[in-house]
């Protein structure tokens, strides 16, 4: 699935989330195995490895409301060992693309709730990872924040990133994926194409 969008489409508690905990190795499988990139997520040898190449947003956007979006930045930019000497620039250049430039010094507290999550978009990608995990991007952001993330996401795929998108609303599986799986109380019930 490189390049391209795939999405896990479900009603509320369906298992999406849960699928994705698996996938980002924070709870093991009950049966089977995971693997990113042909790299088993519980192994503990490759463990490191495989959250480098992960880049998530989850549902509740872990913010520190506190700090400036410049700091949110800064924190994980650190915490993903990106060189100093590209730091600044690189989230200079993820806050420009989410249009956030001009409130990198707010705090994380005045920011709506689409700003919120075009922030933690900015801040999943700061260290280049090869799979993008969105965990219901949109949700409670307005129409006009919902086409702009519609927008990265597009972006993202068409610069040869993997995204994996978990949503329950079947207009943005349609508008956004390019191989879906429908899931149900932990069930696969269908994969394909949206069509």
């Amino acid at each position: 699935f490189r390049s391209q969008v795939f999405g896990l489409l479900g009603p509320n508690g369906s298992g999406k989330t849960t699928t994705i905990n698996m996938i980002s190795g924070l709870i093991p499988p009950s049966s089977g195995t995971v693997a990113i990139l042909g790299m088993k997520v519980d192994a503990r040898r490759t463990r490191r490895q495989v959250r480098r190449l992960l880049g998530t947003v989850p549902q509740e956007t872990a913010l520190y409301n506190e700090l400036t979006a410049q700091a949110n930045m800064a924190f994980h930019a650190d915490l993903y060992q990106i060189p100093r000497r590209d730091k600044a620039d690189r989230i200079a250049r993820l806050l420009d693309l989410v249009s956030l430039s001009d409130r990198a010094d707010s705090r994380v507290k005045t920011f709506s709730g689409g700003m919120k999550r075009r922030l933690a978009i900015a801040r999943a990608l700061l260290h280049d990872p090869e799979v993008i995990i969105l965990d219901e991007p949109t949700l409670g952001v307005d129409v006009h924040a919902r086409a702009a993330i519609w927008g990265y996401i597009r972006d993202l795929r068409d610069r040869g990133k993997t995204i994996l998108l978990t949503t329950n609303q079947l207009e943005e599986a349609q508008e956004l994926c390019d191989e879906l799986a429908i899931i149900d109380h932990g069930q696969l019930v269908a994969t394909g194409t949206p069509e």
